[in-house]
């Protein structure tokens, strides 16, 4: 799950795999520092060692292919037949959004590419491209939301076999999303216009932004994948006060909130450049 999701932030040329790994093992020291033996200053969470007889973390999964391993202490009931990926996918109603249109087919056009097919366009029309990119953005994250946790309600089958497809689509429609608004954006800095200078500044920092809410949308969907793995082998975190799990995931929640409304401020102001261009 951690490769595949990390994937997700590299392809679209937002973070390097390795750096969003060590950020995810980090993040699950957290988790694993409450069920420590004696562990009371939350060192290990921090990033310090492990003391003699604790027990450590799981280690992070081998970069040999997108599988999320729920364990297999207890019964799932939900799990059913294994089946097929494809089976849990056909499914899902989020399915085609995630797919898109071309079924990947415009996917494949590089910056360059599209940087020269756009020259020529006028300031107004890049914003304007770049705002209907950022709409079409929202969709792929409501549909990939909704695909994880429709996967997520089927139980350990569907999320070992379909979720990293699932990862493995958004990032396509990520990407492509990512290669118009850069490009855009690197038109509007050639051109002599403050004001068209501002909007490549404002497209960048929103970028920047999106880069931000895909390490906690990681983050979060581990919180709910370890939670449901834990609560599969009858050894769920406690959900009472001062629990470090549950804050820690109450916190990521928190922190994607205040992303989106971020976000939003952002293109509210990248709206009010439009006028002014």
């Amino acid at each position: 799950a951690e490769i595949a999701l990390c994937q997700l932030c590299e392809r679209q040329g937002l973070m390097d795999a390795a750096e969003c790994l060590r950020l995810l093992q980090r993040h699950a020291a957290a988790h694993a520092c409450e069920r420590h033996p004696g562990c009371s200053s939350g060192h290990c969470a921090s990033g310090g060692t492990i003391n003699a007889g604790q027990v450590p973390p799981p280690p992070l999964p081998q970069p040999l292919g997108q599988v999320l391993d729920l364990g297999t202490e207890g019964e799932d009931p939900s799990s059913g037949d294994l089946g097929s990926a494809e089976a849990f996918l056909q499914d899902l109603p989020e399915l085609q959004e995630l797919r898109g249109e071309n079924e990947g087919a415009a996917e494949a056009e590089t910056e360059q590419d599209a940087i020269a097919r756009m020259r020529g366009t006028g300031s107004i029309s890049l914003i304007e491209l770049v705002l209907t990119q950022h709409q079409a953005r929202i969709t792929v994250h409501r549909a990939y939301e909704g695909a994880f946790k429709q996967l997520l309600g089927k139980g350990r089958a569907a999320l070992s076999l379909a979720y990293p497809v699932v990862v493995s689509l958004a990032t396509t429609r990520f990407a492509a999303i990512s290669v118009q608004v850069r490009a855009a954006a690197s038109l509007l800095n050639e051109e002599r216009s403050p004001d068209a200078k501002e909007a490549a500044g404002i497209i960048r920092r929103l970028q920047g932004l999106e880069k931000k809410k895909l390490t906690l949308i990681a983050a979060a969907h581990l919180d709910r994948v370890r939670f449901a793995a834990a609560a599969i082998s009858g050894n769920g975190p406690d959900p009472g006060p001062g629990s470090m799990a549950m804050a820690d995931a109450a916190a990521t929640r928190k922190k994607l909130a205040e992303m989106d409304a971020d976000i939003e401020e952002t293109v509210s102001e990248l709206r009010h450049t439009l006028l002014e261009v």
